[in-house]
Parts: structure tokens; sequence; C-alpha cells
């Protein structure tokens, strides 16, 4: 008695397997890791769902026009090899190139395969470089492990997970792969943050952001040096009646040199909802007023 044949292959093994041999191909001489991916969808055009239409009319015993039939379905057949309008299959694929510079790139794509499982098209979501020390804070972002501590366990993985979909949720609202990039680069950020602290508060995480921010990002300014932050506030619209939350904003005072001059300066913060720095102000003396608390 001959043996069984073996199971068949799933079929998001099998699209899984080309996405990966697929990028390994295009990427020589980098470390290929895959972290996630969506669930495989079948995409059918207009053309090849007319034309299977069109197979199930002409089964049925009941059928006036058969000839007619037959052309169309000759016709769309046609155009669907022509203009490859057959069957896809759609799949948003997360993972990291490592590069021999110490350098982690990190990908969101989308990838569209043919019936014959090629590889049709690729269409980058998320396209950012960071370096190799994002490792651990990817995964920790990737797999939602634990980041900040309650009373209990299941008070902190609820927590943690809260934080993590507050974050993934608008990276997904965002449209243009700069901005989704940028604003992964940020959360990974508060993802390190949150996880060295095991707590998130915002007003100690924000003054570490523009603390950060004009020392990696302000060259122009030198010799800086953070002296005080108010309180942080939160920022609405103006209507009375029905206000919503825009973001937050706090005020800053430093010391520094700028164009060969010292100072001290206070300046007004702005953040976004998700605590991206959204504009600084320079403020007027008395510089006290704006730190009563």
């Amino acid at each position: 008695m001959p043996p069984p044949d073996p199971p068949p292959i799933p079929l998001e093994n099998r699209v899984q397997t080309t996405i990966a041999t697929y990028i390994q191909e295009k990427s020589p001489g980098e470390t290929y890791l895959a972290h996630t991916y969506s669930e495989v969808a079948v995409i059918k055009t207009p053309e090849l769902i007319r034309f299977e239409e069109i197979q199930e009319e002409l089964q049925s015993p009941v059928n006036p026009d058969s000839v007619m039939l037959k052309k169309q379905a000759d016709s769309l057949s046609t155009r669907i090899r022509k203009y490859d309008l057959g069957r896809k299959m759609k799949t948003t694929h997360f993972y990291t190139l490592s590069d021999t510079l110490g350098q982690l790139h990190i990908v969101r794509s989308v990838f569209f395969l043919n019936d014959a499982l090629e590889v049709v098209k690729n269409i980058p979501e998320v396209l950012l470089t960071v370096d190799a020390s994002y490792r651990e804070i990817l995964d920790f972002y990737i797999n939602e492990h634990t980041l900040l501590y309650a009373d209990t366990y299941s008070e902190s993985r609820i927590l943690s997970q809260d934080f993590y979909s507050f974050f993934k949720k608008r990276l997904d609202e965002l449209t243009s792969v700069s901005a989704r990039s940028e604003f992964l680069h940020h959360t990974l950020k508060l993802c390190n943050m949150a996880k060295n602290l095991h707590q998130f508060d915002q007003q100690l995480f924000l003054e570490s952001l523009v603390v950060n921010y004009i020392k990696d990002d302000r060259k122009d300014i030198e010799n800086y040096q953070y002296l005080d932050f108010s309180n942080l506030y939160e920022k609405s619209t103006e209507d009375k009646v029905d206000a919503e939350q825009t973001g937050y904003y706090f005020f800053h005072k430093f010391s520094g040199s700028f164009r060969g001059i010292s100072d001290t300066n206070v300046v007004l913060v702005e953040f976004s909802l998700w605590y991206e720095i959204q504009g600084i102000y320079q403020m007027e003396r008395p510089y006290e007023t704006y730190f009563n608390r």
C-alpha cells in the first residue's frame, strides 16, 4: 500500500516563503528577519469575477444563449491574460534588514502576488533606518511585551496593550511613507522610555523629549542647559460647549549660546495628542510669570 500523499502546504505558508525569498534576493549582504504578516486576502478584478460568472452560467442546463456567453468568456480570458487581471493575493509584511554598518532597516510593506505565487507589486508603508540598538524595543513594540507596571500582572498587560494600541492606531491613520516612518521612530523612543521607567509619566516623558530634541537637533544652540519646566497643560479647541483636546503644552526655561551670544530663554513647546513636538515659540520677559505653580 503506497504511503498517503503529504498534506498540502497552506496558502499562507507558501505566500510567506515566496515573499521571504523575494526580499532576500533583493537585499544581498543584509540579514533579513520576518516579524509579522497580515492575513492573506484574495483579490479578484471585475473582469475575473464576470468571467467566473459566465463559466457558471455555461454549466447551467437552461442556457438560451451559450454562443454569446462563450464569445464573452473568450474575450474576457484574452483581456485577463494580456493585462494580468487574474487573481491576486495581498498581505502586509513587517520585517527588518540588518546591514554590516550596524544599521537596522525597519520595513512595513504591502505585497501582491499572482496565481503563480510570484511577487508582482510591493508598496512600502514604513521605511525607517535606525541603529541596531533599536532591535530590542522594536521586538517589544511588535509583540506587545509588557512595558508598564501596575499592582497586578493583568493590570500591567492591559496598561501596556492600551499604550501600544494608542500609537499603532495612529500609525495606521497616517497616509504617507515619511509620516508613518517618522511616527514609528517617535513611538519607539517613547516605548524605550516606558520600558526603562515601567510607567508613562507625561510630564517626565515630554521634558526628556524636549531636552533630547534641543541637544540632538538644534545644533545652532550651543552649551544648552535646561533650567526649568512648567506644569504640563492640555490644549483644546476654542469651542466652549464641545471643546476637544488637541494636544499639550508647557514652558521651558534654559540657557545657551546662539550665534555666539549667551542668554537665558523661555519657550512655549506645543505637542500633539501623540506627544510629538509641534512647535517651539520664544516667550517675552518677565519669565517668572510662566512658572507659577
